[in-house]
């Protein structure tokens, strides 16, 4: 009986002190990860992929107006890059998991910021070129909404690698609040700018933000895919209905409707 005892008591500690151990911390190049850190560098990108959707919304006639273009070549503004951002999202994080996380993260921001530049330079290439300008307009819009499919994917698979299982709801829940932010403040921005300078400018701001996000995540070794672990099946598959999730949200929290469709 004593020796039981004293064997009850020596395991207590044990117990007790595995309760409250320390989560593991990931280290690249010796170093901690401060995954708060990693966080703020890929949601400048997050942010802006979901700004994009909306800030258009209230844009279209002036758009419309400014190209000399029918309503029918107007809505493929808005069609083209949520088809693009809606088709590649569970594509581009399944490259993102092969080639290399900050390599796509890069990759994309610098899609994103020469197709933003692009999309307001349209008209100039339309004159350039004899094109019309509609038509660039579009192409540029189709190639923003795969950088922005880059975007959203990679800084997911990157929040969920580096931050403990106890912190990692609180960081998806910044995750969300960031894109419903985006998406909310998108009309906001856009009629700001619209009324204040001209449509050109709803793709001019994304350059300063695209640019404050690479020069965050160059640096953050953490985001490499090398120095990452590799996420489970089971994790990828929560990972991919999140996804799924905030696209449909967005596309349809933010009233967003085809002009064809208008009564």
């Amino acid at each position: 009986m004593a020796m039981a005892m004293q064997q009850t008591q020596q395991s207590t500690p044990f117990r007790s002190g595995a309760t409250h151990a320390p989560s593991p911390v990931l280290m690249v190049g010796a170093k901690p990860v401060k995954p708060w850190l990693v966080l703020t560098a890929v949601l400048f990108g997050f942010f802006m992929a979901v700004l994009d959707m909306t800030i258009m919304n209230i844009a279209i006639p002036s758009i419309q107006t400014g190209l000399k273009a029918d309503l029918l070549s107007t809505s493929w503004v808005l069609n083209a890059y949520n088809l693009m951002y809606a088709v590649l999202l569970i594509t581009v994080g399944r490259f993102a998991d092969q080639y290399g996380r900050k390599r796509l993260l890069l990759i994309a921001m610098i899609l994103f910021s020469l197709a933003s530049l692009g999309c307001a330079l349209a008209q100039a290439c339309g004159r350039i070129s004899g094109a019309p300008a509609m038509s660039w307009l579009i192409g540029f819009r189709a190639l923003q909404g795969i950088g922005a499919a880059g975007l959203t994917p990679v800084s997911l698979a990157i929040m969920m690698v580096v931050f403990p299982r106890q912190k990692r709801g609180a960081a998806i829940g910044v995750w969300g609040a960031v894109g419903g932010m985006g998406a909310a403040f998108g009309p906001i921005i856009g009629g700001f700018l619209v009324q204040t300078f001209d449509w050109r400018w709803i793709f001019l701001v994304n350059l300063p933000f695209c640019e404050q996000a690479y020069r965050c995540a160059w640096p953050a070794h953490a985001l490499n895919g090398d120095h990452l672990s590799r996420v489970g099946d089971h994790r990828g598959k929560r990972v991919g209905l999140v996804l799924y999730a905030h696209s449909v949200a967005l596309r349809y929290g933010s009233g967003e409707r085809d002009p064809l469709c208008y009564g």
